[in-house]
């Protein structure tokens, strides 16, 4: 069975039809449990029934999904609404999107765009969005890109402009803590999906008083490093990482997964994704439109970055090779732009999938079949916040999946690919009429190859 399927850089095949083969890499965690020895690592094996220690809280977690008790932390990137539209299209909607970052009132609308279609393909209510942060200054790549493909005249300048209105902001994010105190307080059971950093969340469990009426699937935490036997800080904690201290000091029962380079040991046979490389040219009202021209803004971006400080890179070690006197702030240029070039020429970070993981524990049934191995432990940060400290512990509330089936996650995918080369129908029969449909396709298509191989 396939174990650590990954789906790396999705988005290089959604841009001008490219070939798909070798769309997906397999990714097993190299020497994971060297620890095990000092740390006595104890991790579960599935058994028919459930996952123990994780089904043990996602009983009552479970519940919060399937009535409505489920609330999304998002920063707007490609891979939070694709985690949204599986969930959409596995009926699987939020109570309320809290947007993070960027200009947040860009943010807000183009998510609530996202939303006046997922909801509808999910037959539920759309979910209340609202901001919890925006940016003021200094603006990330994706911020200054974002809505560039969508807007037309001066809608995009005058939203931006607003987004800025310091007092406008404190009064949203005000009113977002309000309505999610509120949730969390009277809601029995909450089940928040951090998809990004998690900016004032800590403080508003402790006000709501719901430290035991909350558990956390947090994506894009922490990556374990083989060769120095050491676990690294993520983006999404990172970003904020006073907010991710207070989360964690809370000691919440909280999921999330580790990622590790591939393994060499593991052949990557996987052909690809039907109809992706059918996406483009599509029409402005659609989704995948959305998600493929704001990677070709942000690819192009990142290419013309790679090449501005490709040729820096390589003034500096030109002078250093020829032994010219060099000041620290160039030498520290060097070492910075000479890490960051270790992705050799691969600048599609964007929709690398991180938050689609969040489906595979919010959907119950792709829980139980995908999650193969899970470690208790004890995590903190270290005193330079670069890393994690990681003891493992049977009675601990962070539950770490360290290993995947992702076949099912890759079905899941599958599908959602589909919908969209059907053109995003909204009606959700015409939804489950055309997986019906690919699913017969794909029956023959497999009866064909036994009959052909006899």
């Amino acid at each position: 069975m396939r174990l650590n399927l990954i789906l790396l850089q999705i988005s290089l095949h959604l841009l001008h039809g490219w070939d798909i083969s070798g769309v997906a890499a397999m990714e097993p965690y190299q020497d994971i449990y060297a620890l095990s020895v000092a740390n006595e690592v104890q991790h579960t094996r599935p058994s028919t029934e459930e996952i123990s220690p994780v089904g043990k809280f996602l009983r009552p977690d479970y519940r919060s999904v399937e009535e409505g008790n489920l609330v999304y932390i998002d920063d707007g990137e490609g891979d939070d609404q694709w985690q949204s539209l599986l969930g959409a299209l596995n009926e699987i909607v939020p109570e309320m999107v809290v947007s993070r970052g960027g200009y947040y009132l860009v943010r807000q609308d183009l998510t609530n765009r996202v939303w006046d279609r997922f909801h509808q393909v999910a037959g539920k209510d759309k979910p209340k969005i609202m901001p919890i942060h925006g940016t003021l200054d200094r603006f990330g790549v994706f911020d200054n890109i974002e809505g560039l493909p969508i807007y037309e005249g001066k809608e995009l300048e005058e939203l931006r402009e607003a987004s800025t209105d310091e007092v406008r902001l404190a009064a949203a994010v005000k009113e977002t803590k309000e309505e999610l105190r509120e949730r969390l307080r009277t809601n029995e059971f909450t089940t928040i999906v951090a998809k990004c950093a998690p900016t004032g969340l800590a403080e508003l469990i402790v006000e709501a008083e719901a430290q035991d009426r909350v558990a956390i699937v947090w994506t894009g935490f922490m990556r374990f490093d083989p060769k120095s036997r050491t676990f690294q800080v993520k983006f999404n904690v990172r970003k904020d990482l006073q907010a991710s201290q207070a989360l964690l000091d809370l000691k919440l029962p909280t999921i999330t997964r580790v990622f590790a380079p591939l393994s060499d040991d593991i052949s990557n046979d996987y052909k690809g994704f039907e109809k992706l490389h059918y996406l483009h040219n599509l029409p402005k009202w659609s989704w995948a439109y959305s998600l493929t021209k704001h990677h070709d803004y942000f690819r192009d971006h990142r290419i013309d970055e790679f090449l501005k400080d490709s040729k820096r890179l390589r003034d500096l070690k030109e002078k250093r090779d020829n032994e010219v006197e060099m000041s620290q702030s160039e030498l520290d240029e060097l070492n910075k732009l000479d890490a960051s070039m270790s992705w050799k020429g691969a600048p599609f970070r964007d929709f690398c999938p991180i938050d689609q993981y969040a489906h595979v524990i919010l959907k119950d049934s792709l829980r139980k079949q995908s999650v193969k191995e899970v470690v208790a432990a004890n995590v903190k940060l270290t005193p330079d916040n670069q890393l994690f400290e990681f003891t493992a512990s049977p009675s601990a509330n962070m539950f770490i999946v360290t290993k995947f089936d992702t076949n099912y996650l890759r079905d899941e995918i599958q599908n959602s690919l589909y919908w969209m080369f059907e053109g995003e129908p909204l009606d959700r029969q015409a939804y489950l009429n055309i997986l019906k449909y690919y699913q017969q396709e794909l029956l023959e298509s497999k009866e064909k190859e036994v009959s052909s191989s006899l």
